[in-house]
């Protein structure tokens, strides 16, 4: 496995490695080039991929609001899946946060996405019930 810190230059393979995961780019929204820039630019966001051969095989957006670390936009091309690859930039993200004084870590995740439910939980992560998260989104595309 070999994790890279990935920049803009990158961009067509995330929003590739996305679309063939099954998770469709926001392109009018935050996952614009431009918005994807201003993200990076404000330092408390990177994002990592797993590449092999010049393939990213797997990518995740990781952010931090300077006392919590959220685990964003991961996904995994289905032919390199269960191959420990999610895991792999999961635990390299932890260790990110981690050296940037973060201790909490946390994963917003689809109700219906229950393999990643499955590998949130095997790394030690728990359902926060007490919790309702709401939204107010300006824009659908956001």
């Amino acid at each position: 496995m070999a994790i890279h810190e990935l920049s803009l230059k990158d961009y067509k393979r995330i929003v590739d490695t996305w679309n063939q995961a099954g998770m469709h780019a926001k392109l009018k929204g935050r996952d614009r080039p431009d918005s994807l820039r201003k993200q990076l630019a404000s330092g408390t966001v990177f994002i990592l991929g797993d590449v092999k051969g010049g393939l990213l095989r797997g990518v995740i957006v990781v952010s931090n609001d300077g006392r919590k670390g959220w685990m964003n936009r991961l996904a995994v091309l289905p032919r390199f899946r269960d191959q420990g690859i999610a895991t792999g930039l999961i635990k390299e993200a932890e260790n990110r946060l981690r050296k940037m004084g973060i201790e909490i870590f946390a994963a917003h995740i689809e109700e219906e996405n229950k393999p990643s439910h499955q590998l949130f939980e095997k790394l030690g992560y728990v359902p926060a019930t007490d919790i309702i998260y709401f939204v107010k989104r300006l824009r659908d595309e956001v």
